[in-house]
């Protein structure tokens, strides 16, 4: 594993993936909240659970908790409430 991500598992916190519904991004929730983690994943659309609902069996399985935010890269101000708190 990457230093990063040793020092990411030492400290328990609420981390935000944009793309974490993506093939690379899940892997990095499931490695998070493996780990105990509240993982803030940002999605462009939360009606089309077909995208994300591998995301909501993980949180499951884990100690660690999935939020769903729908925010858009292309749309000016869209993450600003997924970085609340």
């Amino acid at each position: 594993m990457t230093p990063l991500f040793d020092k990411v598992s030492d400290m328990m916190q609420t981390i935000l993936v944009t793309g974490g519904a993506g093939y690379i991004g899940s892997w990095i929730v499931k490695y998070l909240i493996e780990k105990g983690h509240t993982v803030r994943v940002s999605v462009r659309d939360k009606s089309k659970t077909e995208k994300y609902n591998h995301l909501l069996d993980l949180d499951k399985q884990f100690s660690g908790t999935i939020e769903l935010w729908e925010a858009d890269l292309t749309v000016p101000n869209s993450f600003d409430k997924t970085f609340d708190n």
